[in-house]
């Protein structure tokens, strides 16, 4: 959203012509709008699974502790295995949130219907965790 905006900003400030229509193509509400930030969470959500966890140290991390993933050899097989689990578990997961982030939008859209500002991805993303929380808490007792 920050990104997005940021053509915005610079057309406000620098008055400069050719940014003004750039800006208003990737307002809230415009066609690209939507499309780019799908592609935007989908990009960041990928490069920010790599950031957080480093294949090449969990399987380290796995040989250090004796531990092994079953029929895979340790070092280098080991790296190779979780790379690719995360990459298919990192787009499942970028796809989820470009989801949660386009429902309201389509809801909006195809209903005409303005949606509060507080009915966004993130509030569906929270209650969702909150209820399977409590569902495993309840499971617990």
């Amino acid at each position: 959203g920050s990104l997005l905006s940021l053509p915005a900003l610079a057309a406000n400030y620098t008055k400069a012509g050719w940014l003004t229509p750039v800006a208003k193509s990737l307002l809230p509400g415009s066609p690209g709008y939507i499309p780019l930030s799908m592609v935007l969470i989908c990009i960041f959500s990928y490069v920010s699974t790599f950031q957080v966890l480093d294949p090449k140290d969990m399987a380290s991390n796995l040989r250090k502790q004796a531990a092994a993933i079953p029929q895979v050899r340790p070092g280098k097989e080991t790296e190779l295995y979780l790379r690719e689990v995360l990459e298919r578990s990192s787009v499942f997961g970028a796809v989820i949130l470009a989801t949660l982030f386009v429902l309201p939008n389509l809801i909006e859209l195809l209903t005409n219907l303005s949606t509060p500002n507080s009915f966004g991805g993130t509030s569906i993303l929270i209650l969702v965790g909150v209820a399977a929380d409590t569902w495993r808490q309840l499971q617990a007792e």
